[in-house]
């Protein structure tokens, strides 16, 4: 099984449009079935809780191997940030159901601080 998100760039600024593809290559019969822009945030020491923020593209693979352009408009904040108490993290992951199969990560803002 081989899924990848490809996004041109890894800095983006609020309310910019984010291109990107996703493309596949399965041997099973499971099929990527969502692509979601979201965020993530967690304290130190604990686990990402993770807040879908944006619009969720619904895919309809019929092939086992394919490829797919995707675009989102990023919402306006908050900002990519790593701190010593907390970070928030965006990304873009495509998901099997419940399963998620790759998330790629990219800064919202100006540079992380």
């Amino acid at each position: 099984m081989k899924v990848n998100i490809n996004l041109p760039n890894q800095h983006y600024q609020p309310g910019q449009i984010i291109k990107g593809q996703c493309d596949w290559d399965m041997e099973s019969r499971k099929r990527p079935k969502y692509i979601r822009i979201l965020l993530k945030v967690w304290n130190e020491g604990t686990h990402p809780q993770t807040i879908v923020v944006a619009e969720t593209i619904n895919l309809k693979p019929e092939t086992s191997k394919g490829i797919v352009d995707f675009e989102f408009k990023l919402p306006l904040y908050p900002f990519s940030y790593q701190g010593k108490n907390f970070n928030i993290c965006w990304g873009i992951q495509g998901e099997m159901g419940n399963d998620v199969f790759h998330c790629q990560t990219f800064n919202l803002g100006s540079a992380v601080s």
